[in-house]
């Protein structure tokens, strides 16, 4: 087994892989991540200010709610509405 060190090069088809050259439009609610066990998800989204807020369900997102979380989307109700958020791809 190798020892490996920050000094070591990233293999270029795993660097090309994982950086990705599309940025996420600014100036609206975005799902950044899901993560935690099938009972207990919760997700990081980009605020419209840029920050990242960490959310579960029942938190409050801006003027909405968030009603549900799931692998792939999160459901925030504003008023009488829901707006589904997805993961980007």
């Amino acid at each position: 087994m190798s020892d490996m060190t920050d000094t070591d090069p990233t293999n270029a088809k795993t660097a090309k892989h994982a950086t990705q050259t599309v940025s996420l439009p600014k100036g609206r609610v975005q799902v950044m991540g899901i993560a935690g066990s099938a009972d207990m998800l919760h997700a990081l989204l980009r605020i419209e200010n840029d920050e990242i807020q960490t959310v579960n369900v029942g938190d409050a997102v801006g003027k909405g709610t968030v009603i549900a979380i799931d692998a792939e989307k999160v459901i925030v109700s504003i008023g009488k509405r829901n707006v589904v958020l997805h993961m980007p791809t």
